[in-house]
């Protein structure tokens, strides 16, 4: 799921967030696309799954306050450019293969 990649890149900050992860809150709610030309969509990051392809194109005040310690500094309209796959993941050393950050299992 997004947001649990998300808890990957800042594991404190997510994990304290205001979030249910059951579909309530609607704070963890993210706008999305699956590459250039394709339509954008709607979701809420604790149920959808990541795609390869998605990028980021707007998230919920809470995520960007989650995930500010990362230093990107990103407006809504700067996510456009920001690409949340398995590539970007292994970039922040995260190893997918045991669903834990890098040197911790």
């Amino acid at each position: 799921m997004l947001l649990r990649a998300m808890q990957y890149l800042s594991p404190e900050e997510v994990a304290h967030g205001r979030f249910c992860w059951n579909e309530e809150c609607q704070y963890c709610r993210v706008h999305f696309d699956l590459g250039p030309e394709t339509p954008n969509r709607v979701g809420l990051s604790c149920k959808l799954m990541v795609q390869e392809g998605m990028r980021i194109t707007e998230m919920a005040q809470e995520i960007r306050y989650c995930l500010r310690e990362l230093g990107l500094g990103l407006t809504n309209k700067d996510l456009a450019n920001k690409d949340l796959t398995n590539k970007d993941l292994d970039n922040q050393g995260f190893d997918k293969d045991k669903e834990e950050p890098k040197g911790q299992g």
